[in-house]
This record gives structure tokens, C-alpha cells and sequence, in this order.
């Protein structure tokens, strides 16, 4: 497959913005006049601060994780997301969960910045939406917006103050946070190195985090010592192995019964992992689809002995 960026889109077309947003959803590609129209320039990148800002290419048209997810979406949000467009899929998506009989829905983390919350309360809170819809508090949003971790559990519980109640809401004293990068991108923090055609390491594909493990460590550890339920979007074994040692570190420090906390995803574990996180005591939120199909998409890119096995989880 051959390689895509901002040159590539060029050749398609120089006076049209044209954006490829990732199956993954968590990286995009620009154009010249994509990157003109939204303002995501070398100039504004500049302006930014964190982590994010390492996974920014500009001159590639490219961003990916925090770097889309936290800053790069606030530029083309409005070329992408308008509220017509927006308006059309939720009531498609509507149509379709009650077609499907079900009562309630989650999305765990909500973009403030971004996302039209008065619409999804005139379209799923309307009177003839068969469903609940309930959103956490997006702790990525937080840390893009420079707050320290003692800030954080204040910030958040006065976004659930200001925040609309009844059939949409944000749920009380939950969040969600994020650790390592997209599943289908192959993002994930690995133990074992992602290989290529040959079956040797490959120095160029390495995963990414969204949230360092320094920052997750201190942001994790400021919610739940006010007792909160911390969901952790979490992808690759090594991902996971960081997020059970913040984990157990809390618990050491501030014991917790029933802290329900959430691990997302779980695409990947060892089967050691497996039993910690029992011992832990978390939940895990698994998709079923999620272990043939990134066992399918792994099978070039990682060691055979691995990517052929039955999937730990």
C-alpha cells in the first residue's frame, strides 16, 4: 500500500480541501487547501503546548492521537462536523438503536470544544427518543487544556453542573481517560516490537500514546482518591501492563472496595494480565469483534508466534 499525505491529496486536487479522517478515527490527513481552509498551520502549531504537538507533521498534512484528537480536531471540526451533517446521522442513529430494541446508550467522553452538545439535546433528548444517552467527562480534553491534576476532579464536576440533565446528561463521577494510541492504526504500545516484511523488528512502526504514563499516573491518581469511576481507553499489552501499574499504585496508596474502574477496549493481554486485573478488581469493556480482527490486521506486523495464537483475551 502505498503511502499517503498532503502531497499525494495535492495531486488529487489543489483547489478542493480534501480531508481522509482514519477508520481508526484518531488520525487525519490534509490537503494544502484543507490545511489553508482550517488554519493548521506551522504558525498556529507553534502557538500549542503538550505532548500532542509531537504528532503533528505539517509538512506531511498529518496528525494523529492527541495530536488530531486534541488539536488538530478543533481546526477542522467545522469543515467536517457540521450541524446539518451531524443532524442527519443522529437521526439515523436514532432510527436504528430503536429499531434494534435498546434503552440506553454511553459515549464515554465528550469533547466540549468540539461536539454540539444543545444538538444532541434537541435530537436525543427529544420527547419520541425511545433511549437514555449518558456521556462522561473527557479527561483528554482537560490535559489539552493545560489543567494540573489538582484541578481536574473541580474542573470536572462543574462540566456535570453546567451540563444538560434528563435524558442526555453527563454521568456523575465518572471520566474517561486514555492511554495508548488507535487499534486499526496499529498504535498500540506493544511488549514485543512490530515487525516487517522480512520478520525483523521494524524501528519505524512503533505505537503512541495519547496520555504519557507520567501524566496518566498523576491525572488517574487525582480521580480516584475523590472516588471516582476512571474508564481508560487502553489498546496494546505494554499499554495495558502501565495502566494496571497506576492502578495497583493507587490501590496501595488509597484503598478502594468496588472501585469499578474500567479497562476500554482490551484489544490485546498477556494471560497474566488477565489475572491482575482480576486481582484488581476492574471491569473490562470489550467489543467481541475486536480479537479476530486485530489478530487479522496483525498478521504482517507482528511476530507470527503472537498475531497466529488464540487471542489472550
Amino acid at each position: 500500500m502505498a503511502p499517503l499525505d498532503r502531497a499525494v491529496l495535492d495531486q488529487v486536487s489543489a483547489t478542493r480541501p480534501i480531508a481522509v479522517w482514519h477508520r481508526s478515527c484518531h488520525e487525519i490527513y490534509l490537503n494544502t487547501t484543507a490545511i489553508a481552509q482550517a488554519g493548521v498551520t506551522a504558525e498556529w502549531l507553534a502557538t500549542q503546548s503538550g505532548h500532542g504537538t509531537s504528532q503533528v507533521d505539517i509538512a506531511a498534512g498529518h496528525s494523529w492521537e492527541a495530536g488530531f484528537m486534541e488539536l488538530v480536531i478543533t481546526r477542522v471540526a467545522p469543515m467536517l462536523l457540521g450541524r446539518d451533517r451531524l443532524a442527519v446521522g443522529l437521526h439515523q442513529m436514532v432510527a436504528y438503536l430503536h429499531q434494534h430494541g435498546v434503552t440506553a446508550i454511553n459515549e464515554p467522553g465528550i469533547i466540549m470544544a468540539v461536539e454540539p452538545v444543545d444538538l444532541y439535546q434537541e435530537i436525543l433528548g427529544a420527547d419520541d427518543t425511545p433511549f437514555t444517552s449518558t456521556f462522561l467527562v473527557d479527561g483528554r480534553s482537560q490535559l489539552s487544556a493545560g489543567l494540573d491534576p489538582s484541578e481536574v476532579v473541580a474542573n470536572a464536576e462543574a462540566l456535570i453542573a453546567r451540563a444538560p440533565e434528563g435524558k442526555v446528561r453527563l454521568l456523575n463521577r465518572h471520566v474517561k481517560l486514555f492511554a495508548d494510541g488507535a487499534i486499526i492504526s496499529q498504535r498500540m504500545q506493544m511488549l514485543e516490537p512490530y515487525i516487517d516484511d522480512d520478520g525483523n523488528p521494524d524501528p519505524s512502526h512503533h505505537g503512541e500514546w495519547i496520555i504519557e504514563p507520567e501524566v496518566l499516573d498523576r491525572y488517574y491518581r487525582a480521580y480516584w482518591d475523590a472516588g471516582w469511576q476512571v474508564s481508560t481507553h487502553v489498546t496494546g499489552d505494554l499499554g495495558l501492563q502501565v495502566l494496571l501499574d497506576v492502578i495497583e499504585r493507587c490501590m496501595i496508596a488509597t484503598p478502594r472496595n468496588d472501585h469499578r474502574c474500567v479497562i476500554v477496549h482490551f484489544s490485546n493481554s498477556t494471560e497474566a494480565q488477565v489475572d491482575r486485573i482480576a486481582r484488581l478488581g476492574c471491569i473490562v469493556s470489550a467489543n467481541p469483534v475486536l480479537p479476530g480482527g486485530v489478530r487479522r490486521s496483525l498478521r504482517r506486523t507482528w511476530p507470527r508466534s503472537r498475531a497466529c495464537r488464540r487471542h489472550d483475551p
